[in-house]
C-alpha cells in the first residue's frame, strides 16, 4: 500500500528515508517537512540510514542525506561526514568544511582518529579541515607544523 503525503507522520523516518529510496515516495517540501518536524526521531533513523548500504536502491540520497544532517547541525552526522571525505575524489568539497565547522568540537575527535588513520597524501587536507572548526585545542596546532615541514606549500 503507497504511503500518501497526509499520512507521513504515521510513519518512521527510516521507513520514509526507505520508501524515497526506493522510489515509492518523491523527496519533496512535504517529506522534509515531516522529517525536520521531528528530529528526535529523525536523527537516530537519519543516522541509521545513512550507515546502511542497501543493495537493492533505486535513487542515491547521499545530497538529500547530507542536507538533513546539515539542517540539525548535531555530531549525529560525523560518521557521514567522515564517509563523504572518504569518497570525494578531489579536495574536500567546500559544503563539507562548513558542515565540519559548524559542528565545532564535537568533530574534533573524529578527524584526529581520521588524520591517525589516513595516508600521507590526504593528512594535509585533513589538518587543514581540522583547523577550519575554529577550536582551540593544544594538538591542532602540533599536526599543523608536523604537516608543514613536509609539505610547506
Amino acid at each position: 500500500m503507497p504511503i500518501l503525503p497526509p499520512d507521513f507522520d504515521q510513519y518512521t523516518p527510516f521507513e520514509l528515508l526507505t520508501e524515497a529510496e526506493s522510489g515509492r515516495i518523491g523527496f519533496d517540501q512535504r517529506l522534509i517537512r515531516s522529517l525536520v518536524s521531528r528530529p528526535e526521531q529523525t536523527l537516530p533513523d537519519l543516522a541509521r540510514f545513512a550507515s546502511e548500504i542497501r543493495e537493492d536502491r533505486l535513487l542515491d540520497l547521499d545530497e538529500q542525506v547530507f542536507d538533513l544532517f546539515r539542517q540539525f547541525n548535531s555530531p549525529a552526522g560525523v560518521p557521514f561526514y567522515l564517509h563523504l571525505l572518504k569518497i570525494s575524489e578531489e579536495g574536500i568539497p567546500d559544503e563539507l568544511v562548513e558542515a565540519f565547522a559548524a559542528l565545532g568540537q564535537p568533530a574534533v575527535e573524529p578527524l584526529l582518529a581520521a588524520i591517525a588513520e589516513a595516508e600521507p597524501d590526504d593528512k594535509g587536507d585533513l589538518v587543514f579541515l581540522l583547523c577550519a572548526l575554529g577550536v582551540r585545542d593544544p594538538r591542532i596546532p602540533e599536526l599543523l607544523e608536523t604537516v608543514l615541514a613536509v609539505d610547506p606549500y
